[in-house]
This record gives structure tokens, C-alpha cells and sequence, in this order.
């Protein structure tokens, strides 16, 4: 019989003319054809599909009629755009969707989407010496905090929330249903498959807002920045400030810095019951365990009870250990601080003041941490802040903060004579105060750091900057240099390795608000940095060196021999504390080669004086180049006054 062939040339399609007189180039259907989509212009292309493949190989149990009874495809459809075929099957204990990606046909994998599995009975769970794992036995469980984030767990399986996060918060609680896959471990017929189910959670009624201050920074004399952060976000509707000059009263305020956050949750958020050790360092350096504080996430104290702080034989905190009368479970975080002592802050007016009457600074966009800059505040005045945070259970005030603003009339610090001299060990740096601006707090300082490089002034800048804020510079050390006391010359010894030279920038540093060129408000810095070599500890003699020293010069062959001399007198003029009283005479003459001398005898005395007169010969070198040399004379470390000569020669 002959191959019947027809196309697709004319592009139409004819329902009406018998099949046995449809003109070729029409179709009485488009079958195994795809319309081309695109942005160009084959927009509505037709093309032919390619036939069909089959898959071979084995296949899940959920389609095996032996485990499945009944099973078979109820439908099935097509996404070309992502090449991939959807089945859908359905059996007596397992119903579901099926993904086959046809741009990888030959690993013939079905990939299960949704599996919808009843619990098999008895005599129908040991199937080919195996078990099937069932939804039920994955022993799944949900939970919904209070800000609508949802939590799954599984003891076997890995479980995947399907549901996502309820973005809302309840006034009462609610109950949730949340929609999640299990993935079957291994050791099970059905290993791998993913079975879909419904848990259940309650979503407790929303909490109360919780808000915590933070340092008041940028300080000037009109100025400043108030900043607070929260840590959960419970349906937080409004954020913000409220500040107000201090203007009667007086009150005790214990200052907290250094805070550290920490969860006492797992990462699905459960409490953790019980939490004994906070696994992880306290970040306190030069904090004595004894100074550390832990606040609650309703901001109270806890007792000396409910936690131990554990150190290390310095007495610095390493970890926090908590006993059983703390509740972890009403808690989502705890903070970890250092208590400074009490404060008195004179003209303190109380909370409630501040928060009917203080001026209120909102913050448009609930983020945290958050900030506001504030203005037209009077110099040289004390002013009392809270932060606030609002959501459908009232606002949340936290304990009062206080700041005072700036001195409007002080002005940058001066000093002069600024200078670095050499010690044993330890470099001296200096400079004489001579005015402090009006601000007596104002003190002198010098940065500093081994090296004898050329080094950028703003590298010690930026390092000053950063060390007098607390923070550290690798490399670099702020020192105070004395008191600042007017016209009175002020020093400080840092210890530097002997032999090393140590730069130093002096500057000086106040409340002022002014600044110099780009520097920061208050700070002052020399022109120029001073540095000195320190003296080793151990002192070594010196000598002097009158006569003649000698090396190859010109031009040589390769292997040429190399001629090296040194005539005349060397006479010590110090001795070490070491007791080694060698001469020594070296040279280096590049790769060709180096020379020692012979050492004459040893001088034991000030005064002492040998006679040289040696030479010596090395090779030069095979390669072709300009060689430099250098020839020393020196009493056992130090190099002899004279006795060093240099030079160059050839090998062509």
C-alpha cells in the first residue's frame, strides 16, 4: 500500500469535505502540533511535535497494581512551555499527580507532585518483605506563633509547610489548618514518595509589643539621634519616640550597655524546655562575670537565681547557664548585658511625664533597628526619651534614656610639641597641652603602630577614630598621653619590640561640635606622624672603622673569580651587656656569592684596637647582569662608624 503523506503548507483546517477528498496540504485536524509563543515575530508559529517515546524501566509503587489495586491514568496534560507532562492516577490506597520532564526522557523518572495515601490495612502493610510508610507515621505536628509565622515538625520524614505564613495577627486564639508533604525516608517501599496532609495549630491571641532603646548617638550642642530596635514584630502598627527636656526631680537609673539578643527557640520556633546552657560566647572583652545582667522579653530583670554566668580563670564570661526556675517557654529571646552602676540624673522627669507630655517623633516604616534625628534642642541640656511601639493590644513604652546635649560654645583642643623618642623596648611619645577648648574632659592622644613604611595620615585617622570608639584595628594602639594639663609637657611609653620602629599620630579630642577639613567633630590631629627605632634590651658594643674596604667592580665573565679586601684599624668604643666582644667583617655580592673575612682577635676593653688586612674570593655569577654589593664592619651586632662600603659590578 503506499505511505500517504500529508503537510501543513496551506495552514487550514477543513471539518466539512469527506476525509477521502480532503485536498492535501489541509487538515481535518491539528493533531501533534505546537503553536510557537514568543515576543518576536513567530508569535503563533505552528510546528510539528516530534512522535511519541516510550518510558521504560521500573516505576513507583503507586502505580504497581500489586501494591496500588486499581491503579490507572485518569488524565493527563501538557506544559510545553516547561517541556513536562502532568499525569493524573488513581488507585484503592494512593491518588495523585505525576511530572514527567521531557528534556531528560532517558532517565525515565515520574516525579511525584501531590500523593493523597490511605492507611493500608494490616495484612496489606508487609508487602515484599517491606513496609509502607504512611502520613500518620511520620507523627507531623504545626505550630502558629503569635505574629502568624507558621512551624512544622516531623519525627520521621522530612515535612515541607505547603500553607504559608498567615500574614495576619488574632485577638483571640484561632484555630489553623496547615496544608504540608512528608517525604518518606529511606527503608521504606515507598521511600522517596511525597505524602501530602492536614495538621492543625492554634494561633494564640496577639502579645504585647515589645521595644528596647539603644545608645543616643550623633550628640551636638542642638542635636542628637535616638535609636531603639524590636525583636518580634506582634502586628506592630506604630513606631517611634517621645523626648522632652528634663526639667524638675531627680532619679536613679541603672545603665545597661553592650547588649547581646539571643532566641531560646529551635529553628521551627518551639521553645526550647528545658534550655540549661546559652551555647555560645558572651561577647563582653574585659567584662567581669559579675557585671553581666540577662533582661526577659517582657524587659524584666532575672534573678540571681535563674541563671549562672560562667567564666574563665581570668574572671572574663564565657558562657550563661540557666537553672530550671527560668521559664523558657514564655519567652521568645532573651538579651544579655552589662550593668553599669547606678546613675544619678539630676532634673529627671518621670515616664508617665514624658509620655503625655514629651515631644512625639513617629517612624514611618516599621523596621528595626530604628532611628530618628532630632533638632532645635538647647546646648548644654539634660533630656529624657522613651521609644514606643503599638499594636492591637495598646503601645509599649520602654524605661526612660537620657542624654545630654553639647556645650554650644567649645571649641577644638590645641597642643604642640608633639615628638617620639627611643627607649629600651618601648617608644616614648609626648606633646604639651595648650588649650582644651573649654571642655576639661578633653584629653591627648597618640595611635600608633610597628612599622617603618611609609604609611597614609588617614589610615591612623580612620584607626583613631574607630579604636576611641570602642572598636580595634589590627596592628594599631591608642594611648593617652598624660593629663591634659595646660603648658605642662605630657608622655606616655608604649612598648615596642626592640630594634622596631614605631609610628605615632598625636591628636586631641573633645566635645566640641567644630571640625578640621574632613575630620570628625572634636578631634584635632597632627600634620605629620613621629615615630623612633626602640633599643633592644640587649645592648651590644660599637666600634669605629678607619681604612680601606674593597669589592669587585667592572666587568666579568661568568665564573670570573672575584676579588674582595678590607685594610685598616677598628677601635671599640662601647661594650654590651652580653659579653660577646667579636670583629666580623662581611659581604654580600648578590647571587654571585658571599665573602666573610677573617675576625680578628677579641676586644674585651673600651678603647681596644685591631689591625685588618685580609682578602678573600668568591665566583661570579653565570648569569648576565649588574650584581650590588655591600661590605660591613661590625662589632658583634652594630655596624662600625665607617665601615660600610658599597658598590656594583658586571657580568656580561
Amino acid at each position: 500500500m503506499a505511505e500517504s503523506k500529508r503537510t501543513f503548507q496551506s495552514a487550514k483546517m477543513d471539518k466539512d469535505v469527506d476525509d477521502r477528498i480532503l485536498p492535501n496540504g489541509t487538515y481535518r485536524d491539528a493533531l501533534n502540533v505546537s503553536v510557537e509563543f514568543s515576543e518576536d515575530g513567530n508569535v503563533g508559529a505552528l510546528e510539528n511535535l516530534k512522535g511519541n517515546s516510550a518510558v521504560v524501566g521500573s516505576f513507583p509503587n503507586y502505580l504497581d497494581p500489586a501494591t496500588n489495586t486499581g491503579v490507572e491514568i485518569i488524565g493527563s496534560i501538557t506544559h510545553p512551555e516547561e517541556n513536562k507532562i502532568y499525569y493524573f492516577f488513581s488507585g484503592a490506597n494512593t491518588d495523585g499527580i505525576m511530572e514527567f520532564d521531557t528534556t531528560n526522557p532517558n532517565s525515565h523518572v515520574l516525579r511525584p507532585i501531590i500523593l493523597d495515601s490511605t492507611r493500608p490495612s494490616e495484612e496489606e502493610t508487609i508487602i515484599e518483605n517491606g513496609v509502607v510508610f504512611t502520613f500518620a507515621d511520620a507523627v507531623a505536628s504545626a505550630t502558629v506563633r503569635d505574629d502568624g509565622r507558621v512551624f512544622v515538625t516531623a519525627e520521621l520524614g522530612i515535612i515541607t509547610a505547603l500553607t504559608t505564613d498567615f500574614a495576619e495577627t488574632v485577638s483571640s486564639p484561632t484555630l489553623r489548618d496547615i496544608s504540608v508533604t512528608v517525604k518518606v525516608p529511606d527503608n521504606y517501599i515507598n521511600s522517596g514518595e511525597l505524602l501530602q496532609g492536614i495538621l492543625t495549630a492554634t494561633q494564640p491571641a496577639v502579645g504585647n509589643a515589645n521595644v528596647f532603646p539603644s545608645l543616643v548617638t550623633n550628640i551636638t550642642d542642638t542635636s542628637a539621634t535616638l535609636n531603639a530596635y524590636w525583636v518580634s514584630n506582634p502586628g506592630l502598627t506604630a513606631i517611634g519616640f517621645k523626648y522632652i527636656e528634663n526639667t524638675g526631680g531627680t532619679t536613679t537609673q541603672t545603665i545597661y550597655t553592650n547588649s547581646f539578643i539571643a532566641s531560646n527557640r529551635d529553628i521551627y520556633g518551639n521553645a526550647i524546655t528545658p534550655w540549661e546552657e546559652f551555647e555560645g560566647r558572651i561577647p563582653f572583652n574585659n567584662v567581669a562575670g559579675s557585671d553581666i545582667s540577662v533582661i526577659d522579653s517582657n524587659n524584666n530583670l532575672l534573678s540571681s537565681t535563674e541563671f549562672t554566668v560562667e567564666t574563665f580563670e581570668s574572671g572574663r564570661p564565657h558562657n550563661i547557664r540557666f537553672s530550671s526556675l527560668y521559664d523558657f517557654a514564655a519567652h521568645d529571646y532573651f538579651t544579655i548585658v552589662q550593668t553599669s552602676s547606678g546613675n544619678t540624673i539630676n532634673n529627671a522627669v518621670s515616664a508617665s511625664h514624658i509620655q503625655t507630655s514629651g515631644t512625639d517623633v513617629p517612624i514611618a516604616s516599621i523596621t528595626s533597628e530604628f532611628s530618628a534625628d532630632i533638632t532645635g534642642l538647647t546646648a548644654d541640656s539634660n533630656y529624657a526619651v522613651v521609644a514606643y511601639a503599638t499594636n492591637s493590644q495598646g503601645t509599649v513604652y520602654t524605661q526612660p534614656f537620657y542624654f545630654k546635649t553639647n556645650v554650644s560654645s567649645i571649641l577644638l583642643p590645641n597642643w604642640n610639641n608633639a615628638g617620639a623618642t627611643a627607649g629600651t623596648a618601648l617608644v616614648v611619645f609626648n606633646g604639651t597641652p595648650t588649650d582644651n577648648g573649654g571642655d576639661p574632659n578633653t584629653q591627648l592622644y597618640v595611635v600608633s603602630t610597628e612599622s617603618s613604611g611609609a604609611i597614609p595620615i588617614a589610615d591612623f585617622k580612620t584607626a583613631a577614630v574607630t579604636l576611641i570608639g570602642g572598636g580595634t584595628v589590627s596592628g594599631y594602639a591608642l594611648n593617652t598621653i598624660g593629663s591634659f594639663t595646660i603648658n605642662s609637657p605630657q608622655s606616655v611609653s608604649v612598648p615596642t619590640t626592640g630594634g622596631a620602629t614605631r609610628q605615632g599620630l598625636v591628636f586631641a579630642k573633645n566635645s566640641s561640635t567644630n571640625t578640621v577639613g574632613s575630620d570628625p567633630a572634636g578631634y584635632t590631629f597632627d600634620v605629620a606622624f613621629v615615630s623612633a627605632q626602640a633599643n633592644s634590651p640587649v645592648v651590644y658594643g660599637t666600634s669605629t672603622f678607619s681604612g680601606t674596604q674593597s669589592g669587585p667592580t667592572g666587568t666579568f665573565s661568568p665564573g670570573a673569580t672575584l676579588n674582595w679586601s678590607i685594610s685598616g684599624t677598628t677601635t671599640v668604643n662601647t661594650l654590651g651587656n652580653q659579653g660577646f666582644t667579636h670583629l666580623h667583617a662581611d659581604a654580600t655580592g648578590g647571587p654571585g656569592g658571599n665573602w666573610a673575612s677573617p675576625s680578628p682577635s677579641n676586644l674585651g676593653t673600651v678603647g681596644a684596637t685591631a689591625t685588618w688586612n685580609a682578602q678573600g674570593t668568591t665566583t661570579a655569577p653565570s648569569s648576565p647582569g649588574t650584581y650590588f654589593w655591600t661590605m660591613i664592619v661590625y662589632y658583634q651586632s652594630n655596624s662600625s662608624t665607617g665601615g660600610v662600603a658599597t658598590g656594583s659590578y658586571t657580568v656580561a
